[in-house]
Formats: C-alpha cells, structure tokens, sequence
C-alpha cells in the first residue's frame, strides 16, 4: 500500500478472497522425464524442484478461478522424433476442511524436430500470451532485485539479453506490445539506482501478474505509468 488509506483495501480484499476459496494449499506436480537438464518455476511461486519432480505451491482457488503456472524446459539434445512425457496433477484442501482432493492426472509431451517442422506449427495464442505475461513479470522482478543489490551493471545486462529473446518469442504475437514497452521503460531508467518506491511497486505488480493476482487498491497503478514517474 503506498498511502495509509489503502491498508484498508488491501486487508479486506485479501479476506474476501479467504472467505470465498473453495480449495487451500492447492498444490501443482510435475514428473520430469528422463532426458531433461533442469526444470525452472517462472513466476513468484513458492516451489520446489528435484530431477524426478517440480512442486508448485498455488494456494487458493475461488469458483471459476484460473491460475497458470509456467515452466521452462532445459532439455538433453535428443533424436529427432523422441518424446519427452510429462505427467501432471494437483492436490488441494476442500476449504472448509473436509477432506483433500486430487485431481486426474494429464500427460504432456514434447517431441524433437527440426525447426523446419517446428515453425510452421499454428501458435496457441491464448498461452503465448500466458507465457509471455508470466515471463516478463519474472524479468522485471529480477531486475529490480538486481537494482536493489547495487549490481547495476547486471540488472542491465540481464534485462538487456531477455528482452531480446522475449523480442524475438512476441514477434506475430498480438496484444504483446504493452508488455514490451514496460521492459522498455525499465531498461532506461536500470542504469541508475531506482527509487525505493517504485522498486516496491514494479516488484509487488509483477509478483501479482507472475500468479495471476488482482491489486485490492481502489485505484491501481498503471505499470507504464509508474515506470514513466519520476518520484521527487
């Protein structure tokens, strides 16, 4: 909360939310295959990762409620044609504390191939978009991390070598351009110590984005408008 009337706002938007969960302690897993490097947990989750499985704690659903969680895959080099399954499931507590539920699980594959047979494939814009949200969310809470720690010339050069390839990830892509100019306006101001306000309001907005979280405040913060402000 920035001003002291938005304790108020924040607190009972944070109950509300309690009050209307239908499950607690959500929890997403993960079984890594054979063949795959490592597994990193986009997003400010809290997690655990093995090389038999990734952990995601997701903690509460509302009714309707949707929370993506996004992975990224460093994989071993493979044959073209070789498949890499992924099966998947969660658990949670019913709410009002009854019982626990697991869900089936799913399977999910990745298979090798040329980029020649990769490329042309039609994109899923629904979750490119996801992807790229929770993306660049991480990446702004990095590099204001690395800003806050006085490594300057690291929160550059990260923020710098991720935009390109996040460049390159929205090109064709729609409604992406928004996201791409907040990276824009954080790269022209990473160069100097930011202010601690804003550090504050970039790492708690992108936290909020990375889980697909809503801001309790009556008038949130438009992130390219706080990323232009210059604070006095």
């Amino acid at each position: 909360a920035e001003h002291a009337t938005e304790i108020s706002e924040v607190v009972l938007g944070e109950l509300l939310e309690g009050r209307s969960a239908l499950f607690e302690r959500v929890s997403l897993s993960v079984t890594i295959p054979e063949g795959v490097q490592r597994v990193e947990v986009l997003g400010a989750w809290s997690h655990t990762v093995n090389s038999n499985a990734a952990e995601v704690l997701v903690g509460g659903l509302r009714p309707d409620d949707v929370k993506r969680v996004v992975l990224r895959v460093i994989c071993d080099e493979g044959d073209l044609g070789d498949t890499l399954e992924f099966k998947i499931n969660a658990t949670g507590l019913l709410a009002d504390g009854s019982g626990s539920v697991d869900s089936r699980s799913v399977r999910a594959a990745l298979t090798f191939a040329t980029g020649k047979v990769n490329t042309p494939q039609e994109r899923h814009v629904e979750r490119s978009l996801a992807v790229l949200k929770v993306w660049q969310a991480d990446v702004l809470r990095t590099a204001v991390q690395l800003n806050r720690s006085r490594d300057i010339r690291g929160a550059r050069s990260y923020l710098m070598k991720e935009m390109g390839y996040i460049e390159r990830y929205t090109r064709g892509l729609p409604a992406s351009e928004a996201l791409l100019e907040e990276l824009v306006l954080l790269a022209r101001r990473i160069t100097e110590r930011l202010e601690p306000r804003l550090m504050k309001e970039v790492y708690m907005q992108s936290a909020k984005r990375s889980r697909g979280e809503g801001d309790y405040r009556s008038s949130p913060r438009v992130m390219s408008e706080v990323l232009r402000r210059k604070d006095s």
